[in-house]
């Protein structure tokens, strides 16, 4: 039997979303999905990894896939066989690279015991236990999978035992879910699994996940972000103090690590209004110099200017193909900036530099408890898993961190300072959180800015 795939949209977009499910489902939960831009397929059935039927990847400009339950092993060896292809995110959610394993996935009691005593009634009890509440088994109920026979779901399980080991390969997986309450795949053994992991989060729930929550925090509609920073264009420089005190310390930190006379063909990325860029080039002199932005470059800067999503132009670029790859408090908006970084060091040469600055947890910290009624607190990697996963390919010059503290005379000012620098919450219901700050009396800000020299080996 063939590997499972179904289009739930007409394949009429340049970007995929690509959703393993979970053991004996299929689509028709999924049904309710909305992702403006993408196109959305899914593959269930483990029977068999045979995509004979699957969608022409190559026709898409970006890919990011979520995988659920047993469908992250299934995905692991996708994204395996398959990394020639523009994927920008990988989401694996209740789910480890043990599928039957008594400290890092399902024992194997339990699941020879599922297995071995499968019938309709028990399939039925499984997927109470998956769903954890009598409302969210209501709404399963309300789209079932498609019937199967007992014996084929008996040979899924079968194929699933049987996969070939992907234990290797965690790294292939960007961000990593885990609901606190999961009785299918024990919450204690998905954290053994993914405990050196740069990004675990551990978020409520039961085993079936909120796929349209996880799609709204992870998968953010960069045409968003690029529209707030164009609409901050000419407000930017003059409100960004802490912004200008990050591009200074970071410029201060190429003169004092690298030749710069070495550097002749820079990239930078996430140039905007080019408060970075005159920064370094006050001692830097490039014979070639490109700027990137998603939405919005200054046309009196020098240069070749190339409006793009960075995560997909950095795969255009050929192998070491400059000096240096430069940004300032940019790649924290990417879908994946480990991974990002990954591909920037394949387009430097052999000694090349990368520089860069990012934000870590404690960022805007004073924002969390709002965000939190109104969506999801942002999330940064913290300088410790920075250093633990840089690629190998890359050695660290200097990494380190610093706290500004910035004070405001009202909540007022606090929110205008965030609506003028462009770098508000991309999340919707923005009136209802600026009209919680402005009760609370909130008048400071914390940013937490990581620094990042890296050198090719």
């Amino acid at each position: 039997m063939d590997n499972r795939y179904i289009s739930t949209t007409a394949p009429t977009e340049s970007r995929l979303l690509l959703i393993f499910t979970g053991w004996s489902t299929d689509h028709n939960h999924l049904r309710e999905l909305q992702m403006p831009g993408w196109d959305i397929a899914v593959i269930y059935d483990y029977s068999s990894l045979i995509l004979n039927n699957a969608p022409d990847f190559s026709r898409y400009d970006e890919i990011a896939v979520i995988a659920w339950s047993f469908g992250v092993p299934a995905a692991t060896v996708f994204l395996k066989e398959n990394q020639h292809l523009p994927v920008t995110c990988t989401i694996a959610v209740n789910g480890t690279l043990y599928p039957v394993d008594d400290l890092r996935g399902i024992p194997h009691a339990v699941f020879n015991a599922t297995r071995d005593t499968l019938s309709q009634s028990s399939l039925q009890k499984f997927y109470r236990r998956m769903c954890g509440s009598s409302a969210l088994y209501a709404r399963w109920q309300a789209n079932l999978p498609e019937p199967r026979s007992i014996d084929s779901l008996k040979s899924e399980l079968d194929a699933i035992a049987n996969m070939a080991d992907v234990t290797a390969d965690s790294k292939l997986w960007d961000h990593i879910v885990i609901s606190d309450n999961d009785r299918i795949i024990p919450t204690e053994n998905q954290l053994h699994a993914w405990e050196k992991h740069p990004d675990v989060r551990l978020t409520d729930g039961s085993h079936l996940p909120d796929f349209q929550a996880i799609i709204n925090e992870y998968i953010r509609d960069k045409s968003i972000i690029g529209n707030r920073f164009k609409e901050a264009a000419q407000t930017y420089d003059s409100n960004a103090d802490a912004q200008t005190t990050i591009a200074c310390h970071l410029a201060e930190m190429i003169n004092k690590h690298i030749a710069t006379d070495k550097l002749r063909n820079i990239l930078e990325i996430g140039c905007g209004t080019g408060l970075f860029t005159r920064e370094y080039l006050k001692s830097l002199s490039p014979d070639e110099l490109q700027l990137w932005d998603l939405s919005h470059i200054d046309k009196h800067l020098p240069g070749h200017h190339v409006i793009c999503d960075a995560e997909l132009g950095i795969l255009q670029c050929s192998p070491s193909c400059f000096d240096a790859i430069l940004s300032a408090s940019t790649i924290q908006w990417f879908r994946s900036p480990i991974r990002f970084v990954d591909r920037c060091s394949r387009a430097i040469r052999p000694g090349g530099l990368i520089a860069l600055s990012t934000f870590g947890e404690d960022n805007f910290a004073e924002l969390n408890p709002f965000l939190a009624k109104s969506g999801k607190p942002l999330h940064y990697l913290s300088m410790e898993q920075w250093r633990k996963n840089i690629p190998a390919s890359l050695e660290i010059i200097d990494i380190s961190d610093e706290h500004l503290n910035m004070s405001f005379a009202t909540p007022t000012h606090l929110l205008r300072h965030i609506r003028l620098t462009g770098v508000a919450t991309t999340q919707s219901r923005r009136a209802d959180i600026a009209s919680n700050i402005i009760r609370s009396g909130l008048t400071t800000l914390t940013y937490h800015p990581i620094y990042l020299i890296l050198r090719r080996k």
